[in-house]
């Protein structure tokens, strides 16, 4: 259900090669020229995230900015196939849809990154002009645990099956390794997509990236810490400069659970913070 005052709007970005799948969450008041871009996930996650990236959207919409929901190349309604898809690529995806943006006479002030879209994000810092805000949900911290999660889906997809050689990680890896691609839940990953985004760390980003950092991490109850590792991540962005502001809202894990969830809390924290 769309909200009143706000408009829904397909669009379709041309490039060089193709056309990207993009979606407009207009509002009938605001601020038109302020603009918010939503980074997707990877892979499967992506499909667990629609209904949580919709809501953003609209959500974010309902407090006057102009948001852009893009499908990176072989994803979603986009031209191309998974399997031909590259880093390189969907960074070059991003350039377009600021690019876009800018186009429209709009700004782009809020940079939205969701799990792999956070570390996409940050590893396009230095062709972004600088932000007003930029925004984490849930990020994933290194393009490796991305990859590893996609080997443990297939290795236990072989576990399940009642015929075929059970696969482990490992020998996976040697698969990618060795320039082969593999399956994984209806998707072709290419060794050049994994062996690039592996190298993805969201653990440095320039002092002058943005006026304003804010991570979002998704916990099941509010007196538990962070984990060490979020901990540590967030040490690195100040000690190298960037003012990162860690906060933790309680919901449920949207993007692993069989079932579409909903965390409405981080939609209404994001609103909050977006102001």
């Amino acid at each position: 259900m769309v909200p009143a005052g706000i408009t829904l709007r397909p669009t379709r970005l041309p490039t060089d090669r193709g056309e990207l799948a993009v979606l407009e969450f207009v509002p009938e008041q605001g601020d038109a020229n302020n603009w918010a871009l939503l980074v997707p996930p990877f892979g499967e996650e992506l499909n667990r995230c629609r209904r949580m990236l919709a809501l953003g959207g609209k959500r974010l919409a309902a407090s006057g900015y102009r948001v852009l929901l893009v499908d990176l190349y072989g994803t979603g309604e986009s031209d191309g196939d998974f399997g031909d898809a590259r880093l390189q690529l969907w960074q070059q995806d991003l350039v377009a849809a600021a690019e876009w943006i800018a186009l429209q006479g709009g700004r782009l002030k809020l940079l939205l990154g969701l799990r792999f879209g956070a570390l996409l994000a940050v590893s396009m810092m230095a062709r972004w002009p600088k932000l007003d805000h930029m925004m984490f949900w849930q990020p994933v911290l290194r393009g490796r645990d991305v990859i590893q999660d996609q080997l443990r889906l297939r290795s236990t997809a072989s576990r399940m099956a009642s015929d075929g050689p059970v696969e482990t990680t490992a020998q996976l890896r040697e698969c990618l390794a060795s320039g082969d691609g593999l399956e994984v839940a209806g998707y072709q990953l290419a060794s050049e997509l994994t062996a690039a985004v592996e190298q993805l760390e969201l653990n440095v980003l320039p002092a002058d990236a943005a006026d304003q950092v804010t991570w979002l991490q998704v916990v099941a109850n509010l007196d538990s810490p962070p984990p060490l590792p979020v901990t540590r991540a967030v040490e690195a962005f100040q000690a190298s400069g960037v003012a990162v502001q860690l906060e933790a809202v309680t919901g449920p894990r949207f993007w692993s659970t069989v079932e579409i969830s909903e965390a409405p809390g981080l939609i209404e924290r994001t609103a909050e913070l977006a102001r």
